[in-house]
């Protein structure tokens, strides 16, 4: 059979194959009349389900993996730009002084980026946030907002239906892999 890409597709058992690389392709479809009758088809199915789950896990630790990698190079790289502003920020500043003195103009421009100097708005900047916040109740309190959390666990007695329903235990059905079927 053939794929929409024009590749020519075999099956061989569960397999698809591209007929002139040999390239395995992925997991043939059952065909239309397999359904789940037995044992022997259950764990046909749930093979796949946990062969999907592995290739999932595996992924996830590549990814991890390759992140942790990128991570440590990222590191290195602010590392580095960190020195040079320490290194270099002074004169960069001072030479940004220097050809600004008289201009409109507040950025020095490269090839590489900007720098220079930027309006900053005052702001109001909290040293201690809980004795903040106790000042802030006594002495001003239309600055303090006080937030109401419901505790689901603490209901008791009969509530309104119009606000509550209750969701009784049951069984619920999922696919997994036989290890992680509860007994």
């Amino acid at each position: 059979m053939s794929d929409t890409e024009g590749r020519n597709i075999a099956r061989e058992g569960d397999w698809l194959i591209d007929a002139d690389s040999g390239e395995v392709i992925g997991l043939a479809e059952p065909t239309e009349e397999f359904a789940v009758t037995d044992p022997s088809s259950a764990e046909w199915v749930m093979e796949r389900i946990h062969a999907a789950d592995s290739a999932v896990a595996s992924v996830e630790a590549r990814r991890r993996d390759i992140n942790a990698n990128l991570d440590a190079m990222r590191k290195r790289e602010l590392a580095r730009r960190d020195w040079l502003l320490r290194r270099f920020g002074a004169d960069l500043r001072a030479y940004a002084e220097q050809v600004l003195v008289g201009s409109k103009l507040r950025s020095v421009r490269t090839p590489f980026g900007a720098f220079g100097f930027r309006k900053k708005p005052g702001r109001m900047e909290i040293l201690d946030p809980d004795g903040a916040v106790r000042w802030a109740v006594e002495n001003q309190p239309d600055a303090t907002r006080t937030t109401t959390t419901l505790l689901k666990s603490a209901l008791t007695g009969d509530l309104p239906a119009d606000l509550f329903r209750r969701v009784e235990p049951h069984d619920e059905f999922y696919p997994a892999a036989p290890e992680e079927v509860a007994e």
